[in-house]
C-alpha cells in the first residue's frame, strides 16, 4: 500500500499504533516499528491550514 498525505495527516494527529475510533479498530504502525506521538487534530488542522493558506 502507497501511504497518502491524508495517512500523513492521522499519523501526525492521532500517532502511531493500534485504538479504536467510533468502535472500529485501527492501527497505524510505522514502517520500522518506532513509535510517533501525535500533536492532536487541533494542531493539526491549524499546520494544514497555514499551508493551504500561504499556497
Amino acid at each position: 500500500m502507497v501511504p497518502t498525505a491524508r495517512d500523513g495527516a492521522a499519523l501526525l494527529a492521532e500517532g502511531s499504533g493500534a485504538r479504536t475510533v467510533n468502535r472500529v479498530s485501527c492501527n497505524s504502525p510505522t514502517y520500522d516499528g518506532s513509535t510517533v506521538t501525535g500533536i492532536g487534530r487541533a494542531k493539526a488542522l491549524q499546520i494544514w491550514y497555514k499551508a493551504v493558506d500561504a499556497a
